[in-house]
């Protein structure tokens, strides 16, 4: 989804964070495009800081078309790869934020209204995968800790009728 949509806006790099709620973070996951050495410069933000961090943050898009004046971008060796232009749009999952999606281009760039709908939706669209996802993996790590404490059991489990009182076969 990352690269089509690189392709689907022109923009010469992008990145997907994904919020880590324990540490109060958003965490790199995902680089296409130029220059990923500098897109790594800083792999992990808190909540509020950066572009990713205060899009996961507050829910909304944040756009820059000049990043060299920009005082919330911190990535300083992105501006001297030579990129200018930037947008970071929250990945959303039922209405929850579960990581951004950033889009940067070389040269001059204005993120139309048409820009960020596409970019909303795709948003949408990897927010849900992300969630699904995580709840997988939630589920299938419930499923081996339940499948391990039944096997250590020494003799089995002996279920009782709770109107009866009687083991039930």
């Amino acid at each position: 989804a990352l690269d089509a949509t690189l392709v689907a806006l022109g923009v010469d790099a992008g990145e997907i964070f994904l919020v880590d709620e324990e540490q109060g973070e958003v965490v790199l996951a995902r680089h296409r495009g130029l220059a990923p050495e500098a897109f790594r410069e800083i792999p992990r933000f808190k909540l509020g800081e950066g572009f990713p961090g205060r899009a996961a943050l507050s829910g909304e898009p944040l756009i820059t078309t000049d990043l060299a004046k920009d005082p919330h971008f911190l990535l300083k060796q992105v501006i001297e790869a030579g990129f200018s232009a930037f947008a970071s749009i929250p990945l959303k999952a039922t209405g929850k934020v579960v990581g951004t999606l950033d889009v940067a281009s070389r040269g001059p760039r204005a993120f139309t209204e048409e820009d960020l709908s596409l970019l909303t939706t795709i948003g949408a669209t990897i927010g849900m995968a992300i969630a699904n996802a995580r709840l997988y993996e939630a589920r299938r790590e419930a499923a081996i800790r339940y499948h391990t404490l039944f096997e250590q059991l020494p003799a089995g489990l002996l279920v009782i009728d709770p109107q009866t009182g009687l083991p039930l076969e």
